[in-house]
């Protein structure tokens, strides 16, 4: 019976109204801990920028300060919503920002048969290295500064994925000629992200 009373005098419209801003504090507050899908973050940010515009005009139409005396507390709930809102984000971006069709960027890759001769390169090398033809190697590195150039005019990072066994012949062999190249490999790519290749270094671009 008590219990009953207890929780009929909590549920009192007075009693509403003074649980009202702790809960809305504490969910803000479970933004930042609990993960949000994207659809509700759009809709948060539109009420936090709603919200800011209302503030804003209320502001500017109050001509007495004690006309608008909640203006601190109003202040303080919409920047701990909005940093609430910024840490959420973040974390969709560090946990989410992998997927998609082109979440990994755009990459630069070998032709087949330019990697099957520095393959061949490599093998003759003993695995330490390899001889690269002078034609062939000025080749190579004329058409790499052209593609990693054109791959920054359209603001791509220029990266250039290899196989593994190519990755530190090519990387010494690039580094002076093009040092803005990054050449990485494909075994260091984790197997959760997605490349798209988007121009072909000594064939022609995809």
């Amino acid at each position: 019976m008590f219990e009953a009373l207890n929780l009929r005098a909590l549920m009192a419209p007075a009693n509403l109204r003074m649980l009202g801003a702790p809960v809305f504090i504490i969910m803000v507050l479970s933004m930042m801990v609990l993960p949000l899908p994207a659809f509700a973050l759009d809709v948060f940010f539109t009420f936090n920028i709603a919200i800011s515009v209302m503030v804003m005009l209320v502001a500017m139409y109050t001509k007495k300060p004690l006309e608008f005396s909640v203006f601190p507390t109003v202040l303080l709930v919409t920047t701990l919503l909005r940093l609430a809102l910024n840490v959420a984000s973040t974390r969709i971006v560090l946990l989410e920002g992998h997927t998609g069709p082109d979440a990994a960027g755009k990459v630069m890759a070998l032709d087949p048969s330019l990697e099957r001769i520095l393959g061949q390169a490599v093998g003759a090398g003993g695995g330490e290295g390899g001889v690269i033809e002078p034609s062939l190697a000025d080749g190579l590195l004329r058409h790499a500064a052209e593609v990693a150039q054109r791959q920054e005019d359209i603001g791509l990072p220029p990266v250039l994925l290899v196989p593994p066994q190519l990755r530190w012949l090519l990387s010494r062999f690039l580094r002076r000629a093009v040092p803005s190249l990054k050449v990485i490999a494909n075994s260091e790519v984790p197997e959760t992200r997605t490349i798209r290749v988007t121009a072909m270094v000594g064939g022609a671009a995809r």
